[in-house]
């Protein structure tokens, strides 16, 4: 019974490492494949904006703050 008991929580241990392993997995795919490229667009585009008086140093600051946090994210 013992041992019965044992088995049971390393599956279940096992399966809550494999469901937060695939949902890692899933959030490093959509930063590396969606996320950061998104956001390194949209930094170049307000930065190039920036420097020809389309938008404030605020909205430069905002974009690189995104994609940086973003960088983080995908380091975590």
């Amino acid at each position: 019974e013992a041992q019965r008991a044992a088995e049971v929580r390393v599956r279940t241990a096992l399966n809550q490492t494999y469901t937060e392993m695939a949902t890692a997995h899933r959030e490093v795919t959509a930063l590396r494949q969606t996320i950061l490229p998104a956001a390194t667009r949209a930094f170049e585009s307000v930065n190039a904006g920036y420097l020809e008086g389309r938008y404030r140093y605020l909205d430069v600051l905002d974009a690189q703050r995104t994609l940086i946090a973003n960088r983080e994210r995908l380091v975590r």
